[in-house]
């Protein structure tokens, strides 16, 4: 057996080697930042917190033998020290999971709309999600947001400058009007683009399609808990 495998648990007595899951549940955490949270493991990669299964933490573990030497890991090894990982792992509490709905987690960086600044990328956010493109770092031009308000507003400038505004508030997740807010204009204005683009910026995970007769129903409204559009 190679002798790497007694740093990730496995010890010698009298030549005869076992496999100490207590241990090897410390290696993979000193290699892997690991929570568990209301029944589920997340992994911190790649700037975010990415949900896991069982299964697929199992594959990780089993990579950690197969990158050493393959052939050597065995399911008994599994049933000893998946239900220790499962006792070791951080508990956290879902209520902190994407506990700043003011906070976006970008490719480059996290934008606080509260405080109007970049910040690092930080574990402690909690973000399970990172959106798949980066936030500029200055102003630049935006000809097809452009294009699209000015056919939504009818280059009414009044109604222009109130869809940029309304843009920014939904996508900050500051809230603090009570108001829900229509679109209404003919046919191929842009109305379903612009729903679109906003879905597309806050990413699916944080929209919810709920009608308007369902408001006033409290069980169709547990669909919108940690939404920040409602459509």
């Amino acid at each position: 057996m190679n002798n790497k495998f007694f740093d990730i648990g496995f010890y010698k007595v009298d030549e005869k080697v076992f496999s100490n899951e207590g241990l090897f549940s410390k290696y993979f955490f000193s290699i892997h930042d690991v929570i568990y949270c209301n029944n589920s493991f997340y992994i911190y990669e790649d700037n975010y917190w990415s949900l896991k299964t069982d299964l697929e933490i199992k594959k990780i573990c089993k990579d950690c033998f197969d990158e050493i030497e393959i052939g050597v890991w065995k399911l008994i090894y599994e049933n000893k020290y998946f239900p220790t990982i499962k006792t070791d792992a951080p508990q956290v509490q879902e209520k902190l999971l994407n506990q700043y709905p003011y906070k976006m987690n970008f490719q480059n960086g996290v934008y606080n709309f509260k405080i109007a600044s970049f910040e690092e990328h930080c574990k402690e956010n909690y973000f399970t999600y990172i959106l798949d493109y980066s936030l500029f770092s200055d102003i630049n031009p935006t000809p097809c947001f452009d294009l699209l308000i000015e056919t939504l507003s009818n280059n009414n400038k009044e109604l222009d400058n109130f869809l940029r505004m309304l843009t920014a508030y939904i996508v900050s997740s500051v809230k603090t009007e009570q108001k829900f807010y229509m679109l209404k204009s003919r046919g191929n204005s842009g109305k379903s683009t612009y729903i679109n683009l906003i879905t597309k910026i806050l990413t699916q995970n944080f929209v919810s399609s709920i009608p308007l007769n369902k408001l006033e129903d409290r069980f169709t409204l547990s669909e919108a808990v940690g939404k920040k559009l409602i459509v």
